[in-house]
Parts: C-alpha cells; sequence; structure tokens
C-alpha cells in the first residue's frame, strides 16, 4: 500500500483528473495484487453475495490510507437514539474519536461496533456543530454589511439544507429543521406537524445518519460505507450515494455491497466496479486476500432484463438514451414502481420490448418502453402503445425541464431567494426562451431535424417486402413528400403567438440557446444547475411531479406482438 502526496492533477488523454488521495495493492489469491486508486469524487464499488468478504475488505482498504482521513460507515451500526440531538460533551466527542480510530483498526470491527452506543451522538453532535458555525459565520458576514445573496455566494448552501436536498434526492419525504434546545425535529412532505428526529423510522435515521456522517467528515478523507441498502430501499439506497458522492468531490467513496443493482446504477464514468466471491484468512482471522475482479469502463454488467429477473423484480422499463444521463434521474421520479433499462436509441427499445413479449411464458417480467415523440402523429403513438410502448407527446423527455410548469416551480425557489416576484421571473424566462429560439436559423434546423426524423421512418416503412423483391421490380423507387414545409410554418406561428410551450414540446430544444437564456434568467449559473434544480423540485413537490407526469403520459397495460 502506498500514499501520494501530490495533489497535481493527473491527465489521461483529454481528461484531467485529481491526484489519488491513497493507492491500495489489493492481493489476491493467486498471489498478484490489483492496484485501485482513491481518486477524489470517485468511487470504488465492490459487489459480492453475504460472506464473500466484502466487510473484510473494507476494514483492510481502512488501515492502507496513508496520510488521508478515512471514515467507516458500517452495515451493523446502531440506528436507535434516545435523544433527537447530540447526548455527548465536547470532551467526549474528543476522546471517542480517538476511540473509534483505534477500534477500528482492530479486526473484530468488521463485524462488532465498540462505539455503537455513543456513534449516533458523535454524528449528530458534528452535525450540529458545523450548521451552528455556518450561523454565526452568516451572521458575521451580515454584520459587516454583506447582503444575503453575498453571504451564500461566500458561504454556500447550508449544510442542513443540503442534507434536506440529499434526503428528496433520495425519495424520503421528510425535511429536517433544528430547534432552540440544540435538537433536531423532522417534518412530512404533508401533515402531521414535526417530530424528534429520534422517532423517525430505520429507514430515515439510516439515510440521516449515513448523510449526516459523510458530510461532516474532513476534506480529503476516503469513505468507505458497508452495505448502505440496509434498511434502505432500493429505490433510496442507490439515490442517496449518488447524492453524497455529488455533495463530496473531493473524498473518494468505496461502496460494498450485495445489491447488484445498486452497484449498477452508479455512474460508470466515476465508479470502479468490482466483484469478489471469496477471501482468504490467516490462522489468526486476518484477512490475506480476495478472489476479486475489477470490470474495465467500458465493460458492461450483466445485462438489465437479466438483473430484473435475478433480483426478483416484476416490472421493467425500457428507455432511450444512457443509464447516467438526467434524464434517467426524472424517470426515477415519475416512475418510482419501475426497474429503469436505458438501452440506446428508439429501435433498441421496441426490440427489448417484443423480446420479452415474444418469451413471455418463460418468465414473470413485466417489459414496456418509452421512446421521445420526434414528430410521431396519433396514430403512429398508437401502434407503439398497442405494442407496450409509450412514445412522449414531446419531442424529447428533456424538454420537460423547460415547460412552463416547471419553470414556474423554479421562479417560485428563485423568487424567494433573490427577493423577486415569480410571475417576473416566469415571464423573463419565456421572453428570453422565445426570443433563442427566433435567433438566426433555429426555426429551420429545429424543423429539419424533426422532419429528418419523420422522412426516415416513413421511408424505412415504404421499402419493398420480400414478396415485392421477388417479382423483379428494377429498379427500387422509394419517395415520400416531404413535411418539412408544415414543421415549419407549425414553428413560426408559436413563435409569432408566443407559444412558448408548444414549441418547446413539438420541437428538439437540445442544441439551442433556449436552454441557457432560461437558466440565466431564473438566476442559475448553469444549465446543469438549472436541470438539477429542476429535478430537485420535482422529486420533492408530489403535485408537481403528478403534473410533470402527466404531460409524459401513462405506460400502456397491455400489450401485444405485432402480426408476423
Amino acid at each position: 500500500m502506498s500514499m501520494s502526496e501530490s495533489t497535481d492533477p493527473v491527465v489521461e488523454g483529454a481528461i484531467a483528473r485529481p491526484q489519488p488521495l491513497c493507492t491500495w495493492q489489493i492481493p489476491t489469491l493467486i498471489g498478484q495484487s490489483i492496484e485501485v486508486q482513491a481518486v477524489p469524487g470517485w468511487i470504488t464499488a465492490v459487489v459480492g453475495p453475504n460472506g464473500s468478504g466484502k466487510s473484510a475488505l473494507g476494514y483492510w482498504l481502512s488501515l492502507g490510507t496513508g496520510n488521508a482521513p478515512v471514515r467507516r460507515v458500517i452495515a451493523h451500526r446502531r440506528l436507535w437514539f434516545d435523544y433527537a440531538g447530540p447526548d455527548i460533551t465536547s470532551a467526549q466527542r474528543h476522546d471517542l474519536e480517538t476511540n473509534i480510530t483505534n477500534w477500528g483498526r482492530h479486526v473484530e470491527s468488521r463485524w462488532r461496533d465498540h462505539a455503537q452506543a455513543q456513534r449516533a451522538g458523535f454524528v449528530l453532535f458534528d452535525l450540529l456543530g458545523h450548521i451552528n458555525d455556518y450561523n454565526a459565520r452568516f451572521v458575521e458576514l451580515s454584520k459587516r454589511g454583506y447582503a444575503v445573496d453575498q453571504v451564500l455566494l461566500e458561504l454556500g448552501e447550508s449544510l442542513l439544507d443540503r442534507i434536506n436536498t440529499i434526503l428528496a434526492s433520495a425519495h424520503l419525504d421528510v425535511t429536517l429543521t433544528t430547534t432552540d434546545r440544540a435538537s433536531f425535529e423532522a417534518a412530512p412532505g404533508v401533515g402531521g406537524g414535526s417530530y424528534p428526529i429520534s422517532e423517525m423510522s430505520d429507514g430515515e435515521k439510516s439515510a440521516l445518519l449515513l448523510a449526516a456522517e459523510v458530510m461532516t467528515v474532513p476534506r480529503g478523507s476516503v469513505v468507505i460505507i458497508d452495505e448502505p441498502e440496509r434498511h434502505l430501499h432500493r429505490l433510496i439506497s442507490a439515490s442517496l450515494i449518488e447524492a453524497v458522492v455529488a455533495d463530496r468531490p473531493d473524498c473518494h467513496f468505496v461502496v460494498l455491497t450485495h445489491d447488484l443493482d445498486l452497484a449498477s446504477s452508479l455512474p460508470r464514468n466515476a465508479t470502479t466496479l468490482g466483484v469478489v466471491t471469496k477471501t482468504a484468512w490467516s490462522a489468526a482471522r486476518q484477512p490475506t486476500g480476495w478472489d476479486v475482479r475489477f470490470l474495465d469502463q467500458e465493460d458492461e454488467i450483466p445485462e438489465s432484463a437479466r438483473q430484473a429477473i435475478l433480483g426478483g423484480r416484476r416490472r421493467l422499463l425500457f428507455l432511450e438514451g444512457e443509464r447516467h444521463s438526467l434524464d434517467l434521474r426524472l424517470y426515477e421520479v415519475l416512475f418510482p414502481g419501475w426497474t429503469l433499462t436505458p438501452v440506446g436509441g428508439c429501435d433498441q427499445v421496441i426490440r427489448a420490448v417484443s423480446g420479452l413479449l415474444s418469451s413471455d411464458n418463460h418468465h414473470w417480467v413485466h417489459g414496456r418502453g418509452i421512446v421521445d415523440g420526434d414528430g410521431r402523429d396519433a396514430e403512429e403513438r398508437d401502434a407503439l402503445a398497442a405494442r407496450g410502448i409509450l412514445s412522449l407527446s414531446l419531442s424529447e423527455v428533456e424538454s420537460l425541464y423547460y415547460s412552463e410548469v416547471v419553470r414556474g416551480a423554479l421562479a417560485v425557489r428563485q423568487g424567494e431567494t433573490l427577493d423577486k416576484a415569480a410571475d417576473e421571473l416566469l415571464a423573463d424566462s419565456t421572453e428570453k426562451g422565445l426570443t433563442a429560439l427566433r435567433t438566426g436559423d433555429t426555426p429551420t434546423r429545429l424543423a429539419a431535424s424533426v422532419a429528418e426524423k419523420v422522412i426516415s421512418r416513413t421511408l424505412f416503412d415504404s421499402l419493398p417486402s420480400r414478396a415485392d423483391l421477388a417479382t423483379g421490380v428494377d429498379p427500387i423507387s422509394v419517395s415520400t413528400a416531404s413535411p418539412y414545409p408544415a414543421l415549419l410554418a407549425k414553428l413560426e406561428g408559436y413563435l409569432n403567438s408566443n407559444d412558448l410551450e408548444s414549441a418547446v414540446r413539438e420541437y428538439p430544444i437540445r442544441d439551442t440557446s433556449l436552454k441557457g437564456v432560461v437558466a440565466a434568467s431564473l438566476g442559475f449559473k448553469t444549465i446543469q444547475d438549472y436541470e438539477a434544480g429542476a429535478l430537485v423540485r420535482i422529486r420533492a413537490d408530489s403535485q408537481l411531479a403528478d403534473t410533470v407526469r402527466q404531460l409524459v403520459g401513462h405506460v400502456p397495460e397491455q400489450a401485444e406482438l405485432p402480426a408476423a
């Protein structure tokens, strides 16, 4: 095991990444070693069955981080606590940190938590300390004459707000607040009033303690999380890990899990994925090596349909796009009861759904699909629905982020932050969005883009059959009327009548300046910030989510293969 002291970035091809916090040489059962680097903002995910040695590997890794601080979040941690705030003093906290560090170096820490009775108090103490420090700095800057937006720019978002955002991202409908008695309370999204966090459910406590522990570790830490799915629904665990990793790009995360779905949902461009099946032990019960294999970035985890069958799921929804796109995060909010599987393009979605339908008697997976609108008319959408595939009424799902209802919700939130009227912010975003779509050759490009997709499908459907070819017709001629003039006229009509909503729904805005100007008009620095903020609002507001879900449409209940 070795530790690098440099913090200069390492360049791989055209991509610069931070210098690793440490480098492990993991011993294998065949006498060789596998190098794994702890790169800040990246994840080392290790999946394996119960008893394969994942916790032993986590313990071993914790001993080899060199000068980098390390924190192990262990699966068997105690979740219940008697108080809604820290139950330890500053002196106790200091001694407990030393004890936790020393206990963590004992091999029995794999199965026994010496600090379990005090760990929750330790985490809540640090959380409250960070919150109080932030509040004190906020007051100090305000006294020095800083405006609220200047203070927020200087300090960033408060830790409490960040944790609430993480909980919302993990589909937990609960908001935390502090009290004047140095304690925490939780409030459900709808009614019921607030209550001490000691009365939260096991899943809520697990998510809170995990998030709080990760959020309060020192900068540049290696965070080892053992079985984050314990006490958590699968939908929650993956989103929770993704959210805490995104919030702490200065840390490296090791995630040990036996949930293949959790491991496969982590962003592959920033995740080293390994599979462990066996561990070797010394006579003193110390781990000495592992049967472990790490996948390359381009390697695929077992196909999603197979994952769904082996994982016991019943409803599988195939999507266009890639596994790590923001569109997938939106679909996760809108279709929480489904296992979501991006497979590429429209044709791949159709083939995946048809493949499951054609073998319906040999499995119990309910396979359906969603594809972008891409200028499809009602007849095409009905034909796809009959085959179990929802064709969006919008050109592409990304357009939902720029629909009026989502822009309106963000205008309300941004209005509160920026002290501006929400209706003025919304009107400004509409005006600037219309200007962006009217600029230069944008209308012709958008109309041509939709026309190209319509023509492509039309010509493909018009290709001669084998029977036609057998007649010896030569040359073969396939032609179709161009839909471009009508599409351009329709778009220009929307723009002339200031109907941004229809233009956004029916034409692809992905490569236009609309996204940037709308984000800026609503007070966001980047398009990514705007879309992430939109996703948070949709997750947190069930009424908004229902409205967006109506815009998307309903997944067909019935489906059948087309006639041969």
